[in-house]
Parts: structure tokens; sequence; C-alpha cells
């Protein structure tokens, strides 16, 4: 039996677990686009699923001008809700003007590769679903093609790099945390090169960073990416302090980066180590990058 991947994060009260924003009052007008500031569960059916996404609105947010769009995947047997409070992104989302999204689905997990929960077991087609989502909300909203990003935790992190292998047309980078890519290579695709930008914890005991029989090492993954990117340049390393390092391929295809931060934390790589602020390093690398 695959062993669980559980990101979960204690709250003393679930009634922060959807908190962000304050409603609209019913006098506001709607801005261009059709969505306004604030959060909101939203149900969207595809590849056989019937699931639900969290969206977060920024405060700033007009609809006039397109802005980007970060899709955040949770973990095994874990909820939208908790990774919205866990990863960092609807601060962040407020910080910088875009729009984020915790997608929701009925299996609690995600069909990434080997891995995991009723999802893999079912054969679902989570690519197809958060495709959906995707669609959705620019259906709803004012979204910038070219500036469509995917991150997750865990289970989440495994299904962002399978996101980045199979729908690199619609996403401009994928940043995996806690997670490898789960195969020698991506099993179809990518279509175009792709950063993808992974963190690691050098003392997680469910995903470790040496790997084992079920998950590839980082360095593994990693490689993976420098080679599927044709990446020919010497990395470019970043230290901080004696262990920690965010290594960084050059002279890859179409100029893109990959990446693999390697961090003296364990799973809850974004709480239970202080390096880096993770939406922080995720964000910038975001914003650089487009499609």
């Amino acid at each position: 039996m695959r062993p669980t991947i559980l990101l979960a994060v204690l709250v003393s009260s679930m009634a922060i677990a959807c908190g962000g924003g304050s409603p609209t009052s019913p006098e506001t007008p709607t801005p261009a686009g059709g969505l306004t500031p604030g959060e909101q569960t939203i149900n969207v059916t595809a590849g056989g699923l019937s699931g639900s996404y969290l969206l977060h609105v920024p405060p700033n947010y007009t609809g006039r001008d397109a802005v980007p769009l970060v899709i955040d995947l949770h973990g095994n047997e874990s909820r939208s809700e908790f990774q919205a409070l866990l990863s960092g992104f609807r601060a962040k989302s407020d910080e910088r003007g875009f729009l984020v999204a915790w997608p929701q689905t009925p299996n609690f997990s995600w069909n990434a590769y080997n891995c995991c929960g009723d999802s893999f077991t079912r054969g679902s087609d989570d690519v197809a679903f958060i495709r959906a989502v995707v669609a959705d909300i620019r259906a709803k909203g004012r979204v910038d093609a070219s500036r469509i990003y995917v991150t997750g935790g865990s289970n989440g992190g495994l299904m962002a790099h399978r996101l980045a292998c199979e729908a690199a047309d619609l996403f401009a980078a994928a940043a995996p945390v806690v997670a490898p890519l789960n195969a020698p290579r991506c099993a179809s695709g990518p279509s175009r090169p792709i950063t993808v930008v992974t963190f690691q914890g050098y003392f997680d005991p469910i995903v470790p960073y040496l790997g084992n029989q079920f998950f590839q090492s980082a360095s593994a993954s990693f490689g993976a990416w420098l080679s599927i990117n044709q990446c020919t340049g010497p990395l470019n390393t970043q230290r901080y302090g004696a262990v920690d390092r965010c290594d960084t391929g050059t002279g890859c295809a179409g100029g893109v980066a990959p990446a693999l931060c390697s961090l003296s934390g364990a799973h809850i790589l974004y709480t239970d180590q202080s390096t880096l602020r993770i939406a922080d390093y995720i964000w910038d690398v975001f914003s650089r990058t487009t499609r």
C-alpha cells in the first residue's frame, strides 16, 4: 500500500478556513469581467468528476485588465481550505493582484504519476478537471492567458508536475512543493519547454529527499527536468547558509529555468523551515515567466 501523503494544518477554528475578503455589498457594481473581490466556492464538473474550487479575488481586482491566475493544489486526504491557509498564496494574491484558486476533488486526492489515494486507484481524469477549473475562471473573469501557473503541496505537488508535463499549453510554469516528478520522464509531453521549480525538505519522512521505493529522489527529479528542457549550461546556485540552496538550470531550451530548492525542513515545508518564504519565492519565479 502506498503511504498516505497528507498536507494538513492545525487550525484553532474552522471559522477562518474560508476567510480572506469581505463580501461585496449589494450596491457595489460588478466589475468588468464578472468577478468581485472576495472569496467564493464554485462547482465544476469535468472528466467524470463533480468537484469545486475556492476562488480568491484580490481587493484591487477591477476586471478592466487581464491578471495572472495561480492554481494551488491540496495534498492527499486534505482540502482546498487547508491548502489556502497553508501555502501563503491568499496573502500573496492580495499583495500582487492576481487571482488564485484552490480546486477540490471529490476523492480528496489527485491522480498524479504513481500516486495517490482513490484518484490514482480509480484513474481519475484530473488533468481534464483542472483544465475545466481554469476554463471556468476564464469565463467568469479577466485572466491573462499567458500567465496561468500551477503549484501545490505533496500529492498536489505531484499533480503540478503532471500538469507541467501534460498541460504546458495552458500553464506558463509550475512549482511543486515536497513532491518530485514521480517518473523517470513525463508520461507524455511537455508540448514545449517549461520552468518547473521544486521545493524539497532534507528531513521529509513521507517523501524522502533521497527517494525510496515509492518516490524518485529530489536530484533525479531535477535531473529529469534539466534533460526534458535540454539544459546544457552550468547550474546557477544560490546558497542559504551551510546546506540550504536553490539550484537553477541554465542554457535551457526556450529560455526556461527549472530549479530545485533544497531546504532544512520536513513535509510541511511551508512552515517547518525558515530559510525561504515559499510563496514569495514561487511568485518571484512566476512573475518573470510567461507562456
